[in-house]
Order: C-alpha cells, then sequence, then structure tokens
C-alpha cells in the first residue's frame, strides 16, 4: 500500500481571490492571522518563502467531521 499524495498547495494570493469569489473580504493582516491560528492548531502546515500552504492530516480530519 502506497502513500497518499502530497496535499495541494495553495498560496495567501489565492486563498484571498477564493473567499472573494465567495463574497467574502478580508484584509492580508486578517487572513496571515487566521492562518496562523489554523497553523498552531496543527491544522495546516505553512510553508516559507513562496511555498503555500497546506492541509495536515489533522485537518482533513476535522474536515471529515
Amino acid at each position: 500500500h502506497g502513500r497518499m499524495p502530497p496535499p495541494p498547495r495553495i498560496g495567501r494570493g489565492a486563498i484571498k481571490n477564493a473567499l472573494a469569489v465567495a463574497g467574502v473580504e478580508l484584509s492580508d493582516g486578517r487572513l496571515r492571522g487566521l492562518l496562523k491560528e489554523l497553523s498552531e492548531e496543527g491544522l495546516i502546515r505553512i510553508n516559507r518563502t513562496r511555498g503555500g500552504c497546506e492541509i495536515t492530516e489533522q485537518g482533513l480530519m476535522s474536515l471529515r467531521h
């Protein structure tokens, strides 16, 4: 049995654009703060220098429940 493929990565800009399309306007600072909270809770991993954010196994499990 093989490993799961790595989760897709998404940058703050793409997250902000997707939220805007959904009618949610967030400042860069507020979005950074929310992403930091999710990271501190272990739900996402924030990669440095244009590495984007990726959901963790714990984050996937919390979405499924």
